[in-house]
């Protein structure tokens, strides 16, 4: 019934203009027949906010008399985690529970270590380190995607511990009563490369196939180096429509070099 509602359904970026999107941007979820168009005036929009992207209360009585102006009857959807979206609509809020225990450890596992268990039969050690990282990353699906990848690429238990000490030291930094936003994730993702990466900024964007930039995998299992002083480094890709990125930007993190003067105080 919602396809027959609608002249169009599109989800779009909170940082989008809406009157431009609705003709040119935004990924296109549902489109009626030309011939039916004009009966269908509405539109639903689906905008994807993180927990870091303030949404301005005077941008967004601007995109509401935007889309009143098109036609009456539309609506807006906003998926966030940022509570403080709750107060811009004009129904309440529908809260979506986290995963149990035991189902997101087995979320975790399947991107760690695949459905089957061939692999946590020949790294045994794996799936206790595994069960500890997914416990202190407290449902965090996007914590499971970045990092249990993170570990699909590095099979290795020392790596396993080098993140599950990361995790946990930036849970005693939040004082262990938030719970993991994307940037906390990125922040935790740069630490437990093999090579030190500084954040300078992270981004969510659509559009994943026509974009640059290295894959974090890459640099997990060494099969790239950065060369460049600053790079693009693509934490995840969704796999399916309607398909986005999650991109950081960093910089090297030059290592400190002994002086010449201080080598001689040393011999």
């Amino acid at each position: 019934m919602i396809l027959y509602s609608y002249g169009s359904i599109l989800q779009i970026n909170p940082a989008d203009d809406v009157l431009e999107t609705l003709t040119s941007h935004g990924h296109i979820l549902h489109q009626a027949d030309v011939s039916t168009s004009s009966l269908h005036r509405k539109h639903l929009i689906v905008i994807k906010n993180t927990y870091e992207v303030v949404i301005d209360k005077v941008a967004w009585a601007t995109l509401c008399a935007s889309l009143r102006s098109i036609g009456n009857g539309s609506k807006i959807i906003i998926v966030s985690e940022n509570d403080n979206i709750k107060d811009l609509g004009t129904t309440g809020a529908m809260r979506i529970d986290p995963l149990l225990q035991e189902e997101y450890w087995y979320f975790f596992r399947s991107l760690a270590f695949g459905s089957g268990s061939s692999i946590l039969e020949e790294h045994a050690g794996l799936a206790v380190v595994g069960r500890q990282i997914a416990a202190e990353l407290h449902g965090s699906l996007f914590g499971a995607k970045v990092l249990g990848r993170f570990l699909r690429a590095n099979l290795d238990e020392q790596f396993s511990h080098t993140m599950l000490n990361t995790v946990y030291r930036f849970h005693e930094v939040m004082q262990r009563d938030k719970y993991f936003t994307k940037l906390s994730i990125a922040r935790v993702a740069l630490k437990v490369l093999p090579m030190p990466l500084r954040l300078k900024s992270a981004s969510q964007t659509g559009e994943a196939s026509e974009m640059p930039g290295t894959m974090v995998q890459e640099l997990v299992a060494g099969s790239v180096l950065p060369v460049e002083k600053e790079m693009e480094v693509v934490l995840w890709e969704s796999a399916y429509q309607p398909s986005y990125r999650y991109t950081v930007v960093c910089e090297r993190v030059e290592k400190p070099r002994c002086s010449a003067t201080k080598r001689m105080k040393q011999k």
